[in-house]
């Protein structure tokens, strides 16, 4: 084995020198104007770098924690998840979808067309079917209740125009009665 060093310089920029050995029994670059003291501990001669936050690494819309529905890989999955991946998303895009499942559901998939989650077993269509009796329940309830302020406000329209009718009717007699 050869114990020779080479030297090379690197130029980082015009004004800066900086002169590095290579090893040629290592070949590890070795910077020559580092210092390091055997009297201080390697642990606090080493400073890491700053850490990054997630939103500087992936700066794209949308979240990393995406579900599994479709095939991947050879595997049939319906709704595996949450998982994190080293992209985002911010809207599905086949097999992989940023949207929550319904936890009430046990076995479910995610429809790509409609963008929801879709029960597979009976007891969870038996849970979507109460959830949608809700929303009509809800649904009714917010339609009578529009029905009834249109109403309001038809009656409030009827009033005034006999108001304005009433007004006009004076207001003609007035303007009859002083022409005379």
């Amino acid at each position: 084995m050869n114990n020779e060093e080479t030297t090379k310089e690197v130029t980082p920029n015009s004004e800066e020198k900086t002169t590095v050995s290579t090893n040629t029994d290592t070949n590890v670059p070795v910077r020559e104007d580092v210092k390091i003291s055997p009297k201080v501990p390697v642990e606090e001669q080493l400073t890491a770098a700053p850490t990054k936050k997630l939103e500087e690494i992936l700066p794209e819309k949308g979240t990393n924690l995406l579900y599994i529905s479709g095939t991947l890989a050879g595997h049939d999955y319906d709704c595996e998840g949450p998982i994190e991946f080293p992209f985002k998303l911010n809207k599905p895009m086949w097999p992989l979808t940023p949207i929550k499942p319904n936890f009430e559901y046990e076995n479910q998939k995610f429809d790509y067309d409609n963008e929801i989650w879709i029960p597979l077993d009976a007891k969870s269509q038996g849970q979507q079917i109460t959830d949608l009796t809700k929303q009509v329940a809800k649904l009714n309830q917010d339609s009578v209740k529009h029905d009834q302020a249109a109403e309001q406000s038809q009656k409030m329209v009827m009033q005034q125009m006999q108001m304005l009718t009433a007004i006009n009717t004076k207001l003609d007699k007035l303007t009859k009665d002083g022409d005379k």
